[in-house]
């Protein structure tokens, strides 16, 4: 038994200290928690620690923010967070769940199995295009729904940003040399000051949008379980809401950034690019890797405190130094990037396949998809997964609308490019004079233009249309919109052939 942990731990480290008799237990330690797991609960209790941004030093502390966090993870994880349950010392020995004594607190929560994992499935290789689309949409819904105030905004202002950013290197400090090269901290640390520069305006109009949530602040891979049709996020920060008022970019940028650190950076743009087609918020893409660096930072940190803590173990702290060294490597790759911007177009019938022959090519070159349906009902003031159904020509799909949207995607599109990533304008693009002004656009930014040319059987096309069920979906494509599709689509010219993608 490890005597270098606090007698309260190690006590409940015993199955007859747990009223339901566990068949086992077993402690997990981070930076600031015990996490003792008693099948099929978890007790998490938190450290008597002291970080600056955290403070859990009294037995009051550590009790209020196991409220807090029941409190606000039963906004995203369904039935887990069961409640917060006494330890009590009774004759010198401690005892779960029993109150007869309290001398701290716990958080209880349903076991959820490693296999139900985020992480897990990704390192082993059980997800799908469909599951990481699933979790883009369950966060878009999250962000939709979370708490914004004057109060909350005041977090995102830009000086508070960078504030939070340089905070970062500050912390970093005693680990130069160790965790973090030297050269490495000083030219990470003035790209982000550099980049909060160019950037400030844009944050400072995001507050004023809105943007700023009461978020997670910790939303990373390890904290996304699924089960079955739900998809579990736990373990937000509580302990600091600073770090929850937040852009909602900062948020997404870190899970985003976590699977990229699992080397899948295929699964993190499906993520991305399904959350951008649920919100349209498309003014992100400007802002992130200053939030891929900053998130990476962030988790370097959390690593090197964990390295610095001699109760880890030898094991648990050259684990944590490796961690570390790759998650700051992660960031300085963010910095050295060599933007590589092209445009390309799907062009094809509703139904045709389009928005899924974009993820794949997206998924593979990490482009930004840009899809006409959100466009168009932003445009209208309308939230991408409202219904806008209407007769072909008319109400958002008239033609004055549908001129807009494309002038729009066009718009977007050299925003995008100029920030140094790849487009995907997924929209039937059957005019060849709209074809021909986002050919003009790629001649005159001078980057790589392709088409990606969608057809099947008109039984295939009318079949697909009419399963159209996902309430989640933006499109508003059905099967009578399909003949004046047909009537109207101009094919592709010899010249716009040869730019067609095998």
């Amino acid at each position: 038994m490890p005597f270098d942990l606090p007698r309260l731990i190690r006590d409940l480290l015993h199955q007859e200290r747990y009223p339901h008799r566990p068949p086992e237990v077993h402690l997990v330690q981070t930076h600031i928690s015990y996490v003792l797991i008693a099948r099929p609960y978890v007790y998490k209790i938190k450290k008597p620690v002291y970080f600056g941004f955290l403070d859990y030093r009294t037995p009051e502390k550590r009790r209020h923010f196991c409220l807090e966090e029941v409190r606000l993870n039963r906004r995203t994880s369904r039935n887990v967070y069961l409640g917060v349950v006494d330890i009590s010392e009774i004759g010198g020995e401690h005892f779960a769940e029993d109150s007869r004594n309290p001398v701290e607190a716990a958080v209880k929560m349903r076991y959820l199995p490693d296999e139900q994992m985020l992480f897990s499935m990704v390192e082993k290789n059980r997800v799908d295009d469909l599951l990481m689309v699933r979790i883009g949409r369950a966060i878009a819904d999250f962000h939709r729904h979370a708490d914004t105030s004057p109060e909350i905004s005041r977090y995102g202002s830009a000086s508070t940003v960078l504030h939070h950013a340089m905070e970062n290197f500050h912390q970093l400090e005693p680990f130069r040399g160790t965790t973090l090269s030297r050269d490495r901290h000083a030219e990470l640390r003035s790209w982000t000051g550099n980049k909060m520069d160019m950037l400030t305006s844009l944050i400072e109009e995001r507050v004023r949008k809105g943007k700023i949530r009461d978020g997670h602040g910790d939303l990373r891979p390890k904290h996304i379980y699924v089960a079955g049709d739900f998809i579990h996020i736990i373990d937000c920060i509580e302990f600091n809401p600073a770090y929850r008022y937040q852009d909602v970019a900062s948020d997404l940028a870190f899970l985003c950034m976590e699977i990229e650190y699992q080397n899948r950076p295929d699964l993190a743009n499906i993520v991305f690019n399904e959350y951008l087609a649920q919100t349209g918020d498309f003014q992100m893409v400007r802002l992130w890797d200053f939030y891929r660096v900053y998130r990476a930072m962030v988790r370097g940190k959390v690593a090197s405190l964990t390295f610095a803590e001699q109760e880890m173990g030898e094991g648990g702290r050259a684990a944590a130094l490796a961690q570390a060294r790759r998650f700051f490597d992660l960031a300085f790759s963010y910095i050295t990037r060599i933007p590589q911007p092209a445009l390309t177009i799907t062009c094809g019938l509703s139904g045709s396949g389009k928005s899924f022959q974009a993820r794949r090519l997206a998924s593979r070159s990490g482009a930004v998809i840009i899809r006409s349906d959100t466009v168009r009902k932003s445009l209208a003031g309308l939230e991408p997964r409202s219904s806008a159904r209407s007769a072909y020509g008319t109400g958002i799909y008239s033609p004055e609308r549908s001129e807009q949207t494309y002038d729009a995607l066009a718009s977007l599109a050299e925003i995008i490019l100029t920030a140094g990533f790849p487009v995907i304008l997924d929209a039937t693009y059957s005019r060849k004079r709209r074809r021909d002004v986002v050919r003009a656009l790629a001649g005159r930014l001078d980057i790589p233009f392709g088409i990606i040319r969608c057809t099947a059987p008109r039984n295939v096309l009318l079949e697909r249309l009419r399963g159209r069920r996902d309430p989640e979906e933006p499109s508003d494509s059905g099967p009578e919109l399909l003949d004046a599709q047909e009537r109207e689509f101009e094919p592709l010219t010899p010249l716009e052939t040869s730019f067609v993608l095998d």
